[in-house]
């Protein structure tokens, strides 16, 4: 199988299992997926779905933070039951404490207010890198006097190539 067909059925069975325990835990349910992992200058999705019909439209809001304050927010209102997709824009540059060995860590905090009230925080991880370059050769071992042809290419963390300038 290919990576997107295992990734397409780890998403399906994990909807699965989290509509399940919503819908044993009442009315006025929701469900709410986001990454564990953050990049710089990708968005950072959150996605999920109203699973009852509120009384009154609900508003959404997701905010990313570090110890430093808040990074970058993201809001949405919603009237019944209906699908959620908030982007958060992750910037190019986070700021984080000089010890080395510190883990990078962002914090997500979801909230609801209006027909559906609920508060969720989570800790996220940071990932500096967003992208990788490959080398690759026409051959393993060349003899002397062999001229050396090769490409560069680069990819996003979604292994999509990159035709853009690369910055580093």
């Amino acid at each position: 199988m290919d990576r997107d067909k295992i990734k397409m059925g780890l998403w399906v069975i994990s909807v699965i299992h989290a509509l399940m325990q919503a819908v044993v835990h009442g009315k006025n349910s929701y469900i709410l997926m986001s990454p564990r992992i953050v990049r710089p200058g990708r968005n950072l999705t959150i996605e999920g779905e109203l699973l009852e019909n509120p009384s009154e439209p609900v508003i959404i809001s997701a905010e990313l933070s570090n110890n430093g304050g808040p990074i970058a927010s993201s809001r949405v209102t919603l009237n019944g039951k209906s699908k959620i997709q908030l982007d958060i824009p992750v910037p190019n540059h986070i700021n984080f404490d000089s010890e080395l060995f510190k883990r990078k860590e962002l914090n997500l905090k979801i909230s609801g207010s209006g027909g559906l009230s609920f508060t969720n925080a989570k800790t996220l991880s940071y990932n500096a890198k967003s992208s990788s370059v490959f080398i690759q050769t026409d051959k393993a071992i060349y003899k002397p006097g062999q001229p050396v042809q090769f490409r560069v290419f680069g990819v996003t963390p979604e292994l999509k190539v990159i035709f853009d300038k690369l910055h580093f």
